[in-house]
């Protein structure tokens, strides 16, 4: 059915009665006052707007009062939360229906940012919104967007009341959709009602808000400045235009050889010195100092001034990203969003400002400083899952998670029968058994080094050298994608080696292929995985569903990073609703982290019990928990720990 824009009513009727079990609504407001301006209703493609009126008020009345259930994109904040506070009726979540949610986990690969901030942080979710939604699940012509003197309507600047009405309209004929897609992809019904639930708690997290340190925040900038200052010093000069006049603003000059700040200047500098990065990113930096650290043939000076552009890419960008004056309300605190629908992995995301890209080392972990209780009388605490994703991944291979200690890393050593502490004798340089198993279980478990080997790369003559050189490993008997897979452990080499040599990649294959003799049940794990790969699409214990994109290599680590990352965000939510159902609102949610406010007097042992929520039992995981380490201090940054539950 194609639907035209005349299709649209102008009038809402207070005898309307709807022609499906559902009605789609929409509202515009007064972004100031909060107060609707028009409203829009659907059912079963009959589409109704209108000026917001006490007609309007009396209809919705009605209808909540008969039972509807209310659909809409966004509804469980914007929708509910309107219908409630102009009728003063409540709206339970089960008479609810949100298309974004639906659109989210039938399409979960759609997620991805389409613009940045100046400070790069990362806004929106990507492909979520309603236009986006609608042009897979209708055939809706385009009334989002203006055509000038084409525009045939309704769009905001012609028809604001017919706008409104294709908005409720394109929830109506998606829904319908939706449902089916989501029942085909086998997503359960417990997940739509999963995110529906943490809609509700992240909102109130939203609303809460969260106290900073402004004076300290000042004080660590002006540090943080100076240090950069001295890493790449700079000065202001006078600057003069075409006459010789001097302007007004003075001029930043570097006192080296490229502006830091600037990635084009830095890349022609070192190509000038015979050294190609291929970006100005701290990973990249870092790559080519250890390559060139030996090399006689690349300049001191050179050197030294890679190895700073490193130290000030390492110190980050300062507070500013995270607390600039635009971030702070009229109360004084700051109101990040936290989004249950914006990751493909099931992580929450961040906004206003970005909580989830704040730094853990260097300086910029003093980030985490500024973050006091509002309340002089509160104290803050906080969760920290103990290795999750290992324990994740552990659990798809097969490991009863109530064996694991509280240090699985340390249990990984124990089991591993020597293999770590051999590594540790190879990599040498004070790493230690537990630290090999961390570095290599992680990449190890999520196919870092993945290479997918088809005849003609097998019949390579370089292909056969480095297989018999010990630096490429090729398992024959795992077929994927038409070929072969293979490890090349470069990547490896590179981490534990400081160079991708061939010798250094055969001693860092030996370790990597030492670990999964000694844990089978995490390849055969990968081999499973490689067949939801093969179909296109991954999904998890949880029900989680995902499109898989680009390379063969590609498709299979994103499988790996859904389940173990996925699924390390399906845990930790659920402690999150726990603490929710019983009345209490995190302060924070960070990847495996979890922050509370608590008074400053409350008993060690209290604050252990109330974490002993978070480590319980998933039940979208069957099976599986994972123990927390709890902490407390006056900020986020300078905690103590105070034990494992």
């Amino acid at each position: 059915m194609t639907t035209s824009f005349k299709s649209v009513g102008r009038k809402l009727l207070t005898a309307w009665t709807p022609k499906a079990p559902y009605v789609s609504i929409d509202f515009e407001f007064n972004p100031s006052s909060h107060e609707p301006t028009i409203v829009g209703l659907s059912s079963a493609g009959e589409c109704f707007s209108d000026e917001w009126s006490e007609e309007a008020r009396s209809l919705l009345a009605r209808l909540n009062a008969e039972g509807v259930i209310w659909v809409g994109h966004n509804a469980v904040t914007v929708e509910r939360s309107l219908i409630e506070q102009l009728t003063g009726q409540q709206v339970p979540l089960d008479r609810l229906e949100d298309t974004l949610v639906l659109h989210y986990l039938c399409n979960s690969e759609l997620c991805k940012s389409v613009a940045k901030d100046e400070d790069d942080t990362e806004r929106g979710a990507g492909f979520m919104d309603l236009w986006s939604m609608a042009s897979l699940y209708t055939d809706l012509p385009v009334w989002k967007s203006c055509r000038t003197d084409h525009c045939e309507g309704p769009c905001r600047i012609h028809d604001p009341i017919g706008y409104n009405a294709y908005d409720a309209l394109a929830v109506d004929l998606a829904y319908p959709a939706l449902l089916e897609d989501y029942k085909r992809k086998r997503i359960p019904e417990r997940l739509n009602a999963f995110v529906k639930e943490m809609i509700c708690l992240t909102d109130e997290m939203q609303r809460q808000g969260i106290k900073v340190d402004r004076e300290l925040v000042r004080k660590l900038e002006r540090e943080f400045n100076e240090n950069k200052n001295r890493i790449f010093p700079s000065h202001y000069e006078t600057a003069y235009g075409k006459k010789g006049k001097p302007l007004k603003n003075p001029v930043l000059v570097w006192d080296a050889p490229f502006n830091p700040r600037a990635p084009q200047q830095v890349l022609e500098y070192f190509r000038s010195k015979g050294i190609n990065l291929d970006s100005t990113e701290k990973d990249e930096i870092l790559h080519v100092l250890n390559r060139i650290e030996n090399d006689k043939n690349v300049g001191e000076d050179v050197k030294e001034w890679l190895g700073r552009l490193y130290d000030y890419k390492d110190a980050g960008k300062g507070l500013k990203p995270w607390f600039d004056e635009r971030y702070f309300h009229s109360d004084g605190l700051i109101h990040p969003r936290f989004i249950p629908t914006g990751t493909s992995m099931g992580r929450l995301s961040s906004s206003g400002p970005n909580f989830q890209n704040i730094p853990a080392r260097g300086f910029g972990k003093n980030v985490r400083r500024v973050i006091i209780p509002r309340d002089r009388g509160m104290m803050i605490v906080k969760a920290d899952k103990s290795q999750l994703e290992l324990r994740i991944c552990l659990w798809y291979a097969g490991v009863d998670a109530s064996v694991l200690p509280a240090d699985a890393f340390l249990w990984l050593v124990e089991q591993g029968q020597g293999v770590f502490e051999k590594a540790a004798e190879m990599v040498g340089g004070g790493k230690t058994a537990r630290d090999l198993s961390k570095s290599v279980s992680h990449g190890s478990d999520y196919l870092e080094g993945l290479k997918i080997l088809y005849s003609r790369d097998l019949d390579n003559p370089r292909t056969k050298r480095m297989i018999d050189a010990g630096a490429l490993v090729v398992h024959r008997d795992w077929e994927y994608h038409g070929g072969v897979v293979a490890f090349t452990g470069v990547n490896l080499a590179e981490r534990l080696f400081g160079s991708a040599s061939w010798e250094n990649r055969k001693k860092a294959l030996e370790i990597q292929e030492a670990y999964f003799r000694k844990f089978p049940g995490i390849r055969a794990w990968h081999k499973k995985l490689s067949e939801q790969a093969e179909r296109g699409y991954s999904q998890t214990a949880s029900g989680r569903y995902l499109a898989l994109r680009g390379t063969p290599e590609d498709k299979l680590k994103m499988v790996a990073a859904h389940h173990g990352q996925g699924g390390g965000a399906d845990d930790v939510q659920e402690g999150m609703l726990r603490y929710y159902r019983e009345g209490y609102i995190p302060l924070i949610q960070v990847h495996d982290e979890l922050v509370f406010e608590m008074p400053s007097d409350t008993p060690r042992e209290k604050i252990l019990d109330f974490f002993r929520i978070m480590s319980a039992p998933s039940t979208l995981i069957p099976g599986f928990s994972c123990p927390v380490k709890v902490s407390a201090g006056p900020n986020w940054l300078d905690v103590e720990e105070l034990g494992k539950v």
